[in-house]
């Protein structure tokens, strides 16, 4: 392409991207959650609740899968194979 053509538009064979990023909702994604915490009452308190409840649960089974039996681990992950009866 010579410098002083100027190209407008997609040229054949040739794929294209188009940035939504200028969008006017994309520009502040926080203005969602600010709106949320200025307008109820106690949102704060749901937000901090639970995120502590998502954490507790995720810490709570990571400290299971750490402290449990390796060995029934194992009898439980070979029972959707195992065709024997269970004791």
């Amino acid at each position: 392409m010579m410098s002083d053509e100027r190209h407008r538009g997609p040229r054949p064979g040739v794929a294209t991207v188009t940035l939504i990023a200028h969008h006017s909702s994309l520009k502040k994604p926080t203005a969602m959650f600010k709106q949320f915490i200025d307008k109820i009452p106690g949102a704060d308190v749901y937000m901090v609740a639970s995120f502590l409840t998502f954490f507790v649960f995720f810490v709570l089974v990571g400290l299971y899968l750490w402290r449990v039996d390796k060995g029934h681990m194992g009898q439980m992950s070979r029972l959707p194979f195992d065709d024997s009866p269970t004791d």
